[in-house]
Formats: structure tokens, C-alpha cells, sequence
């Protein structure tokens, strides 16, 4: 491989990624039990109300939440913007994510100026993890 590809290629995986690490089991919390980070509402109808952006996706968010509680197993569908490079971009461990399509699209459009793809992947529920500052972000793992 050609120095200028692997320059390439680190550039789109910065790109891809970002600059801010997702948390994981070490630094998050886990989504089926987020009572220690965002007290028992989340898993109530008050998780809209209290946790929401008022932007038309809490509902989204909120009932995927609920349905993980206490359920580790229960599979979740994520998603991600990523860049639209015209490779094959796979949802990877360590990356954000997020459980509403249209949180993704809302990210495509303001981080990415449009020039973006909405990728997606069923996962457990054990394998997303909060910082506990937006219900609609994720660390997957």
C-alpha cells in the first residue's frame, strides 16, 4: 500500500470516529440499568420529559429504553452518520451511536454538512453504555 493511502485511510477513520471517545463499561453506564446515572424516571413515561431535547425523537429513545430494562439480551437497533467516503463503513466497537434514526440524521446534518450515510446494526442491549448527558448517545461495545 502507498504511503498517500494509508494517509487516506487514517483520515477517514479520524472522520469516522471523531475525536471523543465513547464510554464503555469502565467510564458509563450500562443501558439496562441506568438508574445510578439518571434515577428511576428514565424507565418511566417522565423519561421524555425530563431527559428530552423537545426535538421529536425523545419518544424514539425513550421507549427503547424502557423495553432494555433489566434485559441485557434484548436487541437493540443502532445507528450512526458517517461520512458518505463510498467505502464500506461498519458500526464498530468503541464507536458513538445512537438508538434513533432520526437523532442520526439530526448529526449527519449539522457534523457533516449533509455528506453522510446513516449506517445501522442490531446489537444487545449490554453492549451500550451512557455518560448519562444525552438519552439519544451511546458507546458500543
Amino acid at each position: 500500500m502507498r504511503l498517500s493511502n494509508i494517509f487516506e485511510s487514517l483520515l477517514r477513520e479520524e472522520d469516522y470516529r471523531g475525536r471523543h471517545t465513547a464510554p464503555d463499561e469502565s467510564n458509563g453506564f450500562p443501558m439496562t440499568n441506568l438508574e445510578d446515572c439518571y434515577g428511576d424516571d428514565v424507565y418511566t413515561y417522565n423519561c421524555e420529559r425530563y431527559f428530552g431535547t423537545n426535538q421529536g425523537f425523545d419518544n424514539e429513545s425513550c421507549s427503547v429504553i424502557r423495553a432494555a430494562k433489566d434485559k441485557p439480551n434484548a436487541k437493540i437497533k443502532i445507528y450512526r452518520a458517517v461520512p458518505d467516503l463510498n467505502d464500506d463503513i461498519d458500526i464498530n466497537s468503541g464507536d458513538w451511536v445512537t438508538i434513533s434514526k432520526k437523532y442520526a440524521k439530526l448529526h449527519g446534518d449539522s457534523n457533516l454538512d449533509g455528506k453522510y450515510k446513516i449506517i445501522s446494526k442490531v446489537v444487545y442491549a449490554k453492549q451500550l453504555y451512557s455518560e448519562c448527558n444525552s438519552i439519544h448517545e451511546w458507546g458500543y461495545y
